[in-house]
C-alpha cells in the first residue's frame, strides 16, 4: 500500500491583501443613493440593498423591513386581507378508530364515554361524498332514461310469430269496440235503477 501523502496547504494572502474592517466601499457604490433589488446565486427571491450609505435610505429601509418583519400585529393584519393564509389545523395524534355511528349520523348516543373517536371533519367529508354519489346516480338514470331504447334483434322465431302476433292484437281491438258499442262497460246498478224508475212513472201514470 503506498504511503499516504499530505494535502498541499493553501497559498498565504498577503496582509495587504486582507479586508480591513475600516476599508472604504468600492467605487462602484460611493456616492450613490437609492435601492436595487439583487438575486443570490441559487435563489429565486430577490432582496433590497441600498446602493449607498445616505441616512434616508437606511431609514426607509429600515422601515420597510419593519413592515415585513413577521410580528404577531402584521401577521394579524395580513390574514384579515388574505395575502397569508390560515395556519392549518395540527394533524390528530388520536389514533383510535372513528366511531361508525358519529360518522353517518354526526352523533352518537354514547357520547364522551364512547371509546371511539367523534371526528367532525370525518362525517363531513362521509355525507359529502354520499351526496355527491346519490347526485351522480339521479343523473345516471336521468341519461339512461333520455337514451333511445336499442331495438333488439329479431331472431327467426319473432320473425315467424310476426303474423300471429298482429292477427291477435287486432282481434283484441275488435273485442274492446264491440264492448264500448253495446255499453258493456255500464255498472249494472245504474241500468237496473233506471228500469226501476221507468216502471214506477208508468204505473203512476197509468193509475192517474
Amino acid at each position: 500500500m503506498p504511503p499516504a501523502t499530505a494535502s498541499p496547504l493553501p497559498p498565504r494572502v498577503p496582509a495587504s491583501a486582507a479586508p480591513k474592517p475600516d476599508a472604504p466601499l468600492p467605487p462602484t457604490y460611493v456616492n450613490k443613493t437609492g435601492f436595487k433589488a439583487v438575486v443570490p446565486p441559487g435563489l429565486k427571491k430577490s432582496f433590497v440593498i441600498c446602493l449607498g450609505d445616505d441616512p434616508e435610505d437606511i431609514k426607509k429601509w429600515r422601515e420597510e423591513r419593519r413592515k415585513k418583519w413577521p410580528s404577531r400585529a402584521n401577521v394579524a393584519e395580513k390574514l384579515k386581507a388574505g395575502i397569508v393564509p390560515s395556519p392549518s389545523k395540527p394533524a390528530s395524534t388520536d389514533n383510535r378508530r372513528t366511531c361508525n355511528y358519529f360518522l353517518k349520523n354526526g352523533k352518537c348516543s354514547k357520547g364522551d364515554s364512547c371509546t371511539f373517536k367523534h371526528d367532525e371533519e370525518a362525517h363531513n367529508e362521509y355525507k359529502r361524498v354520499g351526496e355527491k354519489r346519490i347526485k351522480d346516480r339521479a343523473d345516471q338514470l336521468e341519461s339512461f332514461g333520455s337514451l333511445p331504447k336499442k331495438t333488439r334483434k329479431e331472431g327467426i322465431l319473432d320473425k315467424l310469430l310476426e303474423a300471429e302476433e298482429k292477427d291477435e292484437e287486432a282481434t283484441t281491438l275488435a273485442i274492446i269496440r264491440y264492448l264500448v258499442g253495446v255499453d258493456f262497460l255500464q255498472p249494472q246498478s245504474i241500468s237496473k235503477s233506471s228500469n226501476t224508475d221507468n216502471t214506477a212513472n208508468n204505473e203512476k201514470d197509468e193509475h192517474v
